[in-house]
């Protein structure tokens, strides 16, 4: 798998505890034992971002409806990152 990958999580642990299936984006190509660095997406409006593109001081990228194969307007969230490992795949 390369970056850029859109990879579909099932079951995902988050952050906060909570589990729950999540696309994420895969940020990098791991040499040997380096873990993958995703970021995650969401379709829920909750940033009061009402553009589409780099919302830099929210560390957000939105796209907007239709792009590529996402089918809503959906918030990619680069404050928060996962490493998963290779295995874990």
């Amino acid at each position: 798998m390369d970056k850029v990958t859109i990879l579909f999580h099932r079951n995902m642990q988050f952050k906060n505890g909570e589990y729950g299936d999540k696309l994420l984006i895969v940020l990098n190509t791991p040499q040997d034992n380096e873990p993958y660095l995703c970021c995650k997406t969401t379709s829920k409006q909750k940033y009061g971002i009402n553009k589409d593109g780099c919302c830099s001081n929210k560390n957000i990228f939105v796209l907007g409806e239709g792009y590529d194969w996402f089918t809503k307007r959906t918030y990619v969230q680069f404050h928060e990152l996962y490493e998963i490992e290779k295995t874990g795949l």
